[in-house]
């Protein structure tokens, strides 16, 4: 218990949390598998609690379910085709997801009900990482997260109303 009157900073990450190396069949390098990433992916966010805050100190339960798994981690063959293709840069940075709610530099409203948050990270290739969320029953539902270079980030900034920023 800290003495009476000592201010006590918040706990916040100094870096972005590591890529964890990905396996897939065109890399044959040891690495975590597709299964290894599902199970991560359940138990650190279908399994946990996840807030964001929102302006005003609002703070919201992030849901993540176990289907969301396929919309961020794999991508379309072909417009309006399944989400086939295994996307290994998202999946190394699946721990950047939870960062990313909890240390996002920009939140933007887009439309009526979504909101997405985010964060800069020191990935020359990805500079910046996005979770998309969309506010249902008084939660955010996770929708998906991709890293973005700072051309893609120039273009996602280019729709909806910025609701916060740090």
């Amino acid at each position: 218990m800290p003495a009476s009157g000592t201010n006590i900073l918040p706990m916040i990450p100094v870096k972005p949390p590591p890529l964890l190396p990905c396996f897939d069949r065109s890399n044959p390098a040891p690495g975590l598998t597709e299964d290894h990433f599902r199970a991560v992916f359940a138990y650190l966010y279908v399994d946990a609690p996840w807030y964001a805050t929102l302006p005003k100190g609002k703070a919201l339960e992030v849901r993540f379910r176990p289907r969301h798994f396929e919309h961020a981690f794999f991508k379309e063959p072909a417009k309006g085709r399944a989400r086939t293709v295994w996307q290994k840069d998202r999946a190394e940075r699946i721990l950047w997801i939870g960062y990313t709610v909890e240390n996002a530099v920009e939140v933007r409203k887009v439309g009526e009900a979504r909101f997405t948050f985010f964060c800069r990270m020191a990935d020359r290739e990805a500079p910046w990482f996005v979770v998309v969320t969309n506010l249902m029953a008084g939660a955010l539902d996770f929708v998906t997260a991709y890293p973005l270079d700072s051309h893609g980030y120039v273009q996602a900034r280019s729709t909806g109303v910025m609701v916060f920023r740090r």
